[in-house]
């Protein structure tokens, strides 16, 4: 259902027509007045109905409206067009429909795209986010006992003790992953890094020089912490991404007119600067990819490709990093990197871009050079950053599991070091996804 809504702006008088998809959640727009260019920020709240603007009022209908601004915060949107009262079109939700494969993926893709926002409604995230605090302060006594009460709530988690600090770090990796619905932002990529990331356990004959690095180079909780933060900071702008999250999954992004649809709802500012702030920690972090690059190929850590040393990189400024040759794509720890843009990057540090909201584009531009990129790209772009700090989080994951196994730590399933009787094509109880045949217990890595 749609429902038609009316707004003057406040310097000009201009009447612009919100045509407003009514779904779940509320509606954050940022617009530009067609006849004077003047910014106008609105937030419809869909429960109780309730319009709040900024540099415009709402009003009643005294003439033809000359423009029409589609607001959904689940569905792409058209772009502001000149308006005709009466005119029948699809609504956003119908719309939607033509860009997948079937009505089915449409709905189920949307839906998925939604969990996560609708956990972050609920609380749920926030309640992930207090667990891991209590991890991080090293609350033992509670956190397990509060653990213990939360896994039992959901059959999906495959950890069913919680008895030991190892045993309370699996049980919150599932938790988030499995029950926030972050699983579903992240989709087939997630596979990849738990697989990539599961690399590190593979090679019993790494371990030394794995935990040699980490007690050199990592703060364990510093690490979490900050990636924490700024997942925190993107559940504050994600009700502006479910369209283009749903959009990705379905592998649709790049099929549709992006000179006609986009995403109303999202903000350049907020978009931005969640995009900087995650950009710069991931520039600081794949330190941490170069050395597992290194371990994993060359047999140390401060070995680089083409003869280069690990201190050396360390030394670079963030913004060189991925200029000099230090780090292989294909080397298997650095693959996910693929989708970072420096020059992106460049421009909203240093405060040359801009954003044209009637055709939402964005222009960026570094040095003597320029870029531009549709809003909804660029939104696309923050989900990708939000996705490699879930990947650097895998592999802290596992780095936190080799320095526990060399602490003497191990996870109470395994019964002084010895399996319990799992079947073979169950899954693994370590979280992984993969079946305990196919994975790091069942290969036997954790028999010593």
């Amino acid at each position: 259902m749609t429902y038609n809504d009316y707004i003057r702006c406040n310097i000009c008088g201009h009447l612009i027509r919100l045509r407003i998809q009514m779904g779940y959640f509320d509606v954050p727009f940022t617009i530009e007045c067609p006849n004077c260019q003047s910014i106008i920020s609105g937030f419809v709240q869909i429960d109780p109905y309730i319009v709040t603007l900024e540099n415009a009022h709402t009003t009643k209908k005294t003439e033809a409206s000359g423009d029409t601004v589609e607001l959904s915060a689940e569905f792409p949107t058209k772009k502001i067009t000149p308006g005709i009262d009466g005119l029948i079109e699809a609504t956003p939700f119908i719309r939607n429909l033509q860009f997948y494969k079937s009505n089915k993926e449409a709905y189920e893709l949307t839906q998925q795209a939604m969990s996560f926002a609708s956990n972050i409604k609920s609380g749920h995230w926030a309640e992930i986010q207090q667990d891991y605090n209590l991890f991080w302060n090293n609350q033992d006594k509670i956190l397990n006992d509060k653990l213990q009460r939360e896994i039992s709530n959901y059959p999906i988690v495959q950890i069913k003790r919680i008895k030991n600090k190892y045993d309370a770090m699996m049980g919150l990796h599932q938790l988030m992953l499995t029950t926030t619905g972050l699983s579903n932002v992240i989709g087939q990529e997630l596979k990849d890094y738990t697989e990539i990331s599961a690399l590190l356990l593979s090679s019993k004959q790494r371990y030394d020089e794995i935990y040699k690095y980490a007690q050199k180079y990592i703060d364990f909780n510093d690490f979490e912490k900050k990636a924490f933060s700024l997942l925190a900071q993107f559940a504050k702008i994600y009700d502006q991404l479910v369209p283009v999250v749903a959009l990705q999954r379905g592998g649709v992004l790049n099929e549709i007119d992006k000179s006609k649809y986009g995403i109303m709802t999202a903000n350049f500012k907020e978009l931005s600067n969640f995009y900087a702030n995650s950009y710069e920690w991931i520039l600081d972090k794949i330190q941490t990819v170069l050395a597992l690059n290194n371990i994993y190929e060359r047999g140390v850590f401060n070995k680089c490709v083409n003869d280069k040393d690990y201190t050396q990189f360390i030394k670079l400024s963030k913004g060189n990093r991925l200029q000099q040759d230090f780090i292989s794509q294909e080397e298997p720890f650095s693959q996910p990197l693929k989708s970072l843009n420096n020059k992106i990057r460049n421009s909203i540090q240093h405060f040359d871009s801009s954003i044209n909201y009637t055709s939402q584009e964005i222009t960026f531009k570094d040095r003597q050079k320029s870029e531009s990129l549709y809003l909804i790209d660029f939104a696309a772009l923050c989900v990708n950053n939000a996705s490699l700090v879930i990947y650097l989080l895998e592999i802290v994951y596992n780095l936190r599991k080799i320095s526990m196994i060399k602490e003497g730590v191990f996870p109470t399933f395994l019964n002084k070091g010895k399996r319990h009787k799992i079947g073979r094509n169950a899954p693994c109880p370590c979280g992984s996804g993969k079946k305990y045949k196919k994975c790091c217990l069942g290969k036997g890595i954790y028999e010593f």
